[in-house]
């Protein structure tokens, strides 16, 4: 197969646009999804904050060009889907369950490969009871560990400004209009009840999650992982600054994954 750069990527290759419904039957989830002929394999790639799978697009065509099919949905409240408020992967949690049902088949194998809050997200989904056995790798760049502490970092980081008490009154509007607790999404501890293999990747220069959340995550998973940090990366940025050990690291982790499956 030629390797398409994502330029020409939607010139060559066909697509679907599909539209399903959220697990709570509020809102309506969109995705892109760019079918194999005669292969099994897939890839679930989510986007992070405010952005949509558009930001993404050259990892959708990596995956692609390694044999993939692949599914791009926007999550609730981004790009083509619907919804009012951003969850931080409380919700979209759930629904990334949904997809991967979506596909599901009993030759299916699934990867579930996430950036920052689509990290979190697909982290907080690992040990959902209703992931299917399908699914049998994480790929997690830039994730949190806690939804509350990556905000309380922002406010210290990026403004200079105390938790103390704008989280706290932000956190009673959000449970009140969007029905989120910022103090129980906790990809952290949502890990410790997962058995799949996760490869944790983080830049050493994030300034928006910053690494230590890396470690913790790295350390506090009991499971089969690896961990990539990326010298002079930032924010999701790994894959363009060293993309060679990036996507090296990522495949020949999930080979690795995919063959004990055969076990």
């Amino acid at each position: 197969m030629a390797k398409l750069k994502v330029k020409e990527f939607y010139e060559n290759v066909s697509y679907e646009e599909v539209n399903i419904t959220s697990y709570d039957g509020k809102e309506t989830l969109y995705a892109k999804i760019f079918p194999q002929k005669n292969s099994n394999l897939w890839v679930i790639v989510v986007h992070g904050y405010t952005t949509s799978h558009k930001n993404i697009e050259d990892v959708i065509v990596e995956y692609y060009n390694r044999g993939y099919n692949v599914v791009a949905p926007d999550l609730r409240s981004h790009g083509n889907s619907t919804g009012k408020y951003i969850t931080l992967g409380e919700k979209d949690k759930d629904d990334i369950v949904a997809w991967a049902n979506y596909i599901n088949t009993p030759e299916s194998k699934i990867v579930l490969h996430g950036f920052s809050m689509g990290a979190g997200t697909v982290l907080l989904a690992s040990s959902e009871e209703e992931l299917p056995e399908s699914v049998f790798a994480i790929i997690e760049d830039s994730g949190y560990t806690t939804a509350l502490q990556m905000l309380k970092e922002q406010l210290k980081y990026r403004f200079n400004l105390p938790s103390f008490p704008i989280i706290n009154i932000s956190n009673v509007v959000s449970i009140i209009k969007a029905d989120l607790n910022f103090y129980k999404t906790k990809p952290i501890e949502a890990i410790l009840d997962s058995d799949l293999p996760i490869l944790f990747i983080h830049g050493d220069e994030d300034i928006f999650v910053l690494p230590y959340m890396h470690t913790e995550l790295y350390n506090a998973y009991k499971g089969p992982k690896d961990s990539l940090i990326i010298e002079g990366a930032g924010h999701t940025a790994g894959r363009y600054i060293d993309p060679q050990l990036y996507y090296d690291t990522v495949f020949d982790f999930i080979a690795i994954a995919l063959e004990e499956t055969k076990e």
